[in-house]
């Protein structure tokens, strides 16, 4: 019941006022129970800051729990909804660097590609979630080479990455991102030259949940007579190429930061 308030936007930053939740939340973790230790963590990851997350002492507990019920819920049609919620809880821990090492030692990565190879699993409420946390994932170096090495699921993404179906953006995207980060970042980087001349002064780089602010940070630099990338204006074609190019070709990035722009693993792979 706790974790459903956290659903909702209002009422969860109302719960991130109250001081003594986080604490408490923490204390359920270590009860001998681990449907209770399941539903606190569930409810930290959208509670908790990335410092606070950071000084958690035991973050192989947290993958350990999230891999048991996971593995447990994986292949159980009568819990297809406590599947997906597992996915989309799993998204907010896996952004840091603790819970991201944890994760691949115990073997997460075989799980995960199993929800991309298999035809079986929805693609908006699993693959694109699960793509997600792969693309988190891939920035740490042994998991890359893993997931590089495994041709099945290359040829998947790939495959994902080209679909044109307008209800897919979502999934395309994902897809896309990681095939990036696992196949084109190295070009790119490989390709890159110094420049001379730039087309751009300046790229922002930002949280579409920071949109308001950062349009108005946009819009003052070009009255100021600035010449600036904003993907509203400039991205056409696929998003990652457009962006790589558009940070090659811009003499500064100006980097909006915030605890959304620091949660996005798409903001992540453009840092």
């Amino acid at each position: 019941m706790l974790y459903n308030f956290t659903l909702h936007l209002n009422v969860l930053n109302y719960m991130k006022t109250m001081p003594i939740l986080i604490p408490m939340l923490l204390q359920m973790t270590e009860v001998d129970h681990v449907e209770i230790q399941l539903n606190a963590y569930r409810c930290l990851g959208k509670l908790m800051r990335e410092d606070d997350i950071k000084k958690m002492a035991n973050p192989s507990k947290i993958a350990c729990v999230y891999i048991d019920f996971i593995t447990r819920t994986i292949d159980d049609r009568a819990q297809t909804r406590r599947f997906h919620s597992l996915l989309d809880s799993l998204k907010n821990f896996v952004q840091h660097d603790q819970v991201k090492t944890e994760l691949i030692k115990q073997q997460a990565l075989t799980i995960l590609i199993k929800c991309i190879v298999e035809p079986r699993f929805d693609p908006i409420k699993v693959q694109v979630v699960v793509l997600e946390i792969l693309l988190a994932l891939s920035f740490n170096n042994g998991a890359s080479v893993i997931l590089r090495q495994n041709q099945n699921f290359i040829t998947h993404i790939r495959n994902l990455s080209s679909k044109t179906n307008s209800n897919q953006t979502d999934l395309q995207r994902a897809a896309e991102g990681l095939l990036w980060k696992l196949e084109k970042e190295v070009e790119a980087v490989a390709k890159s030259t110094n420049v001379n001349s730039y087309k751009y002064d300046i790229m922002i780089s930002y949280s579409h949940k920071d949109q308001d602010v950062c349009l108005q940070i946009h819009d003052r630099l070009v009255k100021d007579g600035y010449n600036v990338w904003l993907d509203r204006d400039c991205l056409r074609g696929p998003t990652m190429i457009g962006i790589a190019n558009a940070i090659e070709n811009s003499e500064h990035v100006l980097i909006c930061m915030s605890n959304t722009y620091k949660q996005s693993v798409y903001c992540q792979s453009e840092a």
